[in-house]
């Protein structure tokens, strides 16, 4: 080893350089964080030299803002903008469960929302490049009776949705159904995460799905979190506002009283007849609403068991009834008590303006 101060060599310390930094508006930032549905004084404990920057004391490095970019899911371009991003995602929104305030789409939704809009515009693009026929799909408007157009679409032949010759079970179903409505000129995508990113994945609570209209390439997107029964339905139940020429955000909820839009009882209706057609369920039901006999119907028809209340209910094939969801520990309690299970903690609600059994914090008792 060489001694270089033997030979009057001077050490000098040698620092590295942070890189270039960049000034970026604290609104930018602070809007960022927001988009991300994150708090802000979170965002600062997990990144403390975010208070640097919207104080202005310091600008970030660009490998910095890079990290700041993947962590909040913001367009790394759109941090040099003098105002933030205008990301609405621009579909109405349908999700109106009877009267309880619906939360703003999340980060996820939009993001996904925006692929399918891209992944929509480059089909377009080439559906007209490579002369295409238009979707071969009707027109109605909600001047018309949602059961005599389910009826027609069913009995057209253009989807498998003869109960007796459906495909079983679900899943062999639901990928029949997705074909026929491929050949029909429809796009049709299902995922449980935003694009690849696993370590996104989509809240079957927030939305069931989603309809992008468009004359050469009309779009339907089912989240994939959800089950598959209510798959189904939301294929259908998107099909509807297709057919209406609108392009919809869907909660899934099945009620039909004021609170849900005109739109989204339409919908609805549409998708149960085209599903559980009435006859066929007064023929195949005996008018029991014990839990055995509403598995079966379900079974055969490839529904959830409340799409099968609901449709007994309106075609009088069975008695009203209320279903009873158990309320897990620590989720708000709602409805009154089951009096069977007045001990434990289960309570009731009406089936018709419930959405709770498909979460994953109750389930029906009885």
């Amino acid at each position: 080893m060489i001694d270089g101060s033997a030979h009057g060599i001077e050490h000098e310390e040698v620092t590295v350089a942070a890189g270039p930094r960049v000034t970026v508006a604290p609104g930018i930032l602070e809007w960022a964080v927001t988009r991300a549905g994150i708090q802000l004084h979170d965002a600062i404990n997990e990144y403390p030299k975010l208070k640097d920057w919207l104080d202005g004391h310091r600008q970030p490095t660009i490998r910095q803002l890079e990290d700041f970019a993947r962590r909040f899911h913001v367009p790394f371009g759109a941090l040099f903008l003098d105002e933030p991003l205008d990301d609405d995602p621009g579909i109405p929104d349908m999700r109106t469960p009877g009267s309880t305030p619906v939360a703003a789409p999340s980060l996820d939704l939009r993001d996904t929302i925006t692929l399918c809009r891209q992944r929509q515009s480059w089909y377009e693009e080439y559906a007209t490049t490579q002369g295409h026929a238009l979707p071969d799909i009707p027109r109605h408007t909600t001047d018309d009776d949602p059961v005599e157009a389910a009826e027609k679409f069913r009995l057209s032949g253009r989807l498998p949705l003869d109960p007796e010759q459906r495909a079983r079970p679900v899943g062999r179903f639901r990928s029949e159904l997705i074909r026929a409505l491929q050949d029909l000129g429809i796009l049709v995508m299902i995922s449980g995460v935003v694009g690849n990113n696993s370590r996104r994945p989509l809240s079957k609570d927030e939305f069931r799905g989603f309809a992008l209209s468009s004359t050469m390439a009309p779009l339907i997107f089912v989240n994939g979190k959800d089950t598959r029964n209510a798959q189904v339905f939301t294929l259908l139940n998107e099909l509807g506002a297709l057919l209406l020429g609108h392009s919809a955000l869907s909660g899934g909820d099945l009620a039909t009283d004021k609170g849900v839009l005109p739109e989204e009882q339409w919908c609805n209706a549409f998708a149960a007849q085209c599903l559980v057609p009435g006859e066929s369920l007064r023929s195949h039901s005996d008018g029991s609403t014990a839990s055995g006999e509403l598995d079966a119907l379900s079974s055969y028809y490839c529904v959830s068991s409340l799409v099968i209340l609901i449709k007994s209910e309106a075609t009088g094939s069975g008695k009203p009834r209320r279903v009873f969801f158990c309320v897990a520990a620590g989720s708000p309690p709602s409805g009154r008590k089951c009096p069977k299970h007045a001990v434990t903690g289960w309570r009731q609600r009406d089936c018709r303006h419930d959405t709770a059994a498909r979460t994953p914090f109750r389930q029906r008792c009885c």
